[in-house]
């Protein structure tokens, strides 16, 4: 059994004091340093969110504006199969009439304007003929 002296008793002393600050410094670091890392890491993670919202709201635009075609060209198929868009389809292109009608009919073959643009015109309620020459 080997007895200390005091001088040796305190410099134990000082040293475990030293070694318990410098552990507590230590710890004190490294929690600041993972709330950086976890603050950055969060400002990060809004602006990815950010980004996302607004390419969330870009494609719900096109999803609708989808949509929205899709129930034109539904209206539109619903209407090719109508007698009255035969009945343009014949006078327009081919220049047929009913025989008991005494009216000619411009024929307009060369008309850039399609049938489906005839026809949403039409739907828009602007009602006049074709004005090709």
């Amino acid at each position: 059994m080997k007895f200390e002296t005091r001088r040796e008793r305190e410099l134990r002393r000082k040293r475990q004091k030293r070694s318990a600050i410098l552990g507590m410094v230590f710890a004190i670091l490294v929690v600041i340093g993972l709330g950086i890392l976890l603050w950055n890491g969060k400002k990060n993670i809004e602006a990815k969110n950010v980004e996302y919202e607004k390419e969330i709201s870009q494609l719900q635009a096109q999803v609708d504006s989808e949509q929205k075609r899709t129930d034109e060209l539904n209206e539109y198929k619903k209407y090719i199969q109508t007698k009255k868009f035969v009945e343009e389809v014949a006078k327009d292109k081919f220049g047929l009439v009913y025989p008991d009608r005494s009216h000619v009919y411009r024929d307009c073959r060369s008309c850039p304007e399609s049938s489906y643009r005839r026809w949403c015109r039409y739907q828009s309620g602007f009602r006049q003929p074709c004005s090709h020459p």
